[in-house]
């Protein structure tokens, strides 16, 4: 049983598999290692009040592995359960890292908390004791990388809606508009547009519209994935317009050295149909007897207007 103080260098290879040789370093190190991971288990369970934590054990003791063992080599070469040591500083990183994959598998606070205090279970078993300071240290860390670790969950949900709810819109046949509005990570703009893309050659269009302008704050990344609608639409040999192109999404083009030249911007959604409806074989015509806004109708295209 290993215990604390100067071991032998023997005692290094505790919980060490020999990755040269694929074998384990010492049959009886990999035992208690193994008594060590199952206490996590059980202490995890037992802090775990809804099944669903539970039903995580196993995919969270795999995630602990390394963390157990770089934990158990850090309290046998070092003197004491200090968090500050050397030893354990590797331990402590990867206890954040397993806070946050126990976020991302969407466990709840209450089986993040329980994770430290397994840990520590774990290691009591077979002779190890965490300090109440280094428990503390586990505790916290364990449970910031967890807020992390939805954040980064929340984040992508948010992202995979938003792409789900911006749709392409079939002006008429051959002519389709993409309408963006509201903030959206550069990753969801890219998902976008690949849709989007996918769309023209499923309708076999001729002309396309990207309406910016309810987007929120022009960034350099956002440009690069929004002004990629044009190099898709032309590998399609579609016709891009682009409305709602502010200053701001011009200088965040500059920044990214983003070519421009060809690409077109109109003033207005209605001057980029009366662009793009015609290489359909439509038109936007006005008709005098209706008021205000309803003056434009679309008509199949004979003759001028």
């Amino acid at each position: 049983m290993p215990t604390r103080g100067h071991p032998s260098p023997g005692c290094r290879n505790l919980f060490i598999v020999d990755r040269d040789n694929g074998d384990n370093a010492d049959n009886g190190d990999q035992d208690e290692f193994s008594q060590a991971l199952e206490g996590f288990r059980e202490s995890y369970v037992a802090g775990c009040p809804f099944r669903q934590d539970r039903d995580l054990v196993d995919l969270i003791s795999e995630e602990a592995r390394p963390v157990i063992e770089a934990l158990g080599v850090g309290l046998v070469d070092g003197p004491g359960g200090d968090p500050e040591l050397t030893e354990h500083h590797e331990a402590l990183a990867m206890v954040t890292l397993l806070g946050r994959r126990a976020g991302a598998l969407g466990v709840t606070p209450t089986a993040a908390m329980a994770i430290a205090g397994a840990m520590g279970a774990g290691l009591a078993r077979i002779g190890l004791a965490v300090s109440e300071k280094l428990g503390v240290a586990l505790a916290t860390l364990s449970v910031e990388g967890y807020v992390a670790g939805r954040e980064d969950a929340l984040r992508e949900q948010h992202a995979a809606a938003s792409v789900e709810s911006v749709v392409t819109l079939a002006i008429v046949p051959r002519v389709f508009a993409l309408i963006l509005s509201g903030d959206h990570e550069p990753e969801a703009l890219a998902e976008i547009v690949e849709r989007f893309g996918r769309r023209l050659l499923k309708g076999d269009a001729v002309a396309a519209i990207v309406d910016i302008s309810g987007l929120g704050e022009a960034t350099e990344e956002g440009a690069v994935e929004v002004f990629a609608a044009h190099s898709t639409a032309r590998m399609l040999g579609v016709t891009c317009l682009f409305v709602g192109v502010t200053d701001p999404w011009l200088e965040a083009a500059k920044e990214k050295r983003l070519d421009l030249d060809l690409v077109r911007i109109e003033d207005t959604f209605e001057d980029a149909l009366r662009t793009a409806l015609p290489l359909s074989g439509w038109k936007l015509e006005s008709t005098s007897w209706l008021p205000g806004p309803l003056k434009r109708v679309l008509k199949r295209g004979r003759g001028d207007a």
